[in-house]
């Protein structure tokens, strides 16, 4: 799964190449190779929690506990990162409605950002 540190830098450089190339990284797909990547560090999170649920797994509190924990820390991160993508994405891509839309419904909007964006609810 990498290291939390490993999977900000990787964001982080996903990011950084989308607003520095935008044509580049959409022919490269690179933000579904973001988003794949986000996919498979889930779904390997949940398919070790599921083994904690089955026979001697439940005998192991406390390594499910800190696998918990990891599993909180990297949806937090993924919150984070996304919502501060997307309010990029919004700054940067003003003239884009559905971009508005999208950051209104998650409240990152402000001000200018708030008066579009009702407008085209």
């Amino acid at each position: 799964m990498g290291t939390v540190a490993d999977q900000h830098r990787y964001r982080s450089a996903c990011e950084n190449y989308i607003f520095l190339d935008f044509e580049a990284a959409t022919q490269d797909k690179t933000e579904g190779q973001l988003w794949d990547i986000h996919g498979k560090i889930n779904n390997r999170f949940r398919a070790q929690l599921a083994k904690f649920r089955e026979g001697d797994g439940k005998k192991k509190p406390v390594e499910r506990r800190k696998l918990e924990k990891h599993y909180l820390d990297f949806v937090k991160a993924s919150m984070r990162f996304y919502r501060g993508y997307i309010q990029r994405l919004a700054s940067h891509f003003a003239d884009v409605p559905e971009i508005l839309q999208v950051a209104h419904k998650f409240s990152l909007d402000s001000g200018y950002y708030s008066t579009i964006a009702r407008s085209f609810s």
